[in-house]
């Protein structure tokens, strides 16, 4: 192997690891108005609302730490936020009853 193919397999390996992404379910109950509104933005600029206190979104490991970290600091002992990681099968599965979820389209860069 050459230096510069072993360059390029850690490059292209760092990006595969970084790029795996793990669909999630992610619901909150917040009491408290003005947190659950910071939470709720918070998820916004992860995911999609699909309903009003459920956000689906396709997260690394380190946008789900990000998320559970965040979090934390808005989230009391009566209030929970969960995050339901769904498999490719799972997700496929998924029926709905109503207005549907359409996620955005994929976006490619070469």
């Amino acid at each position: 192997m050459t230096a510069a193919h072993a360059f390029w397999s850690t490059i292209t390996g760092r990006w595969k690891q970084r790029s795996r992404r793990t669909h999630y379910i992610i619901t909150y109950d917040d009491v408290n108005d003005s947190h659950r509104t910071r939470l709720s933005k918070l998820l916004e600029g992860y995911g999609d609302r699909v309903q009003y206190s459920v956000f689906e979104a396709d997260l690394s490991r380190v946008e789900t730490q990000a998320i559970l970290t965040l979090a934390a600091k808005l989230i009391s002992e009566a209030d929970s936020l969960r995050l339901y990681p769904m498999c490719e099968e799972c997700t496929r599965g998924v029926k709905t009853i109503g207005r549907k979820y359409e996620p955005p389209p994929e976006v490619h860069f070469v």
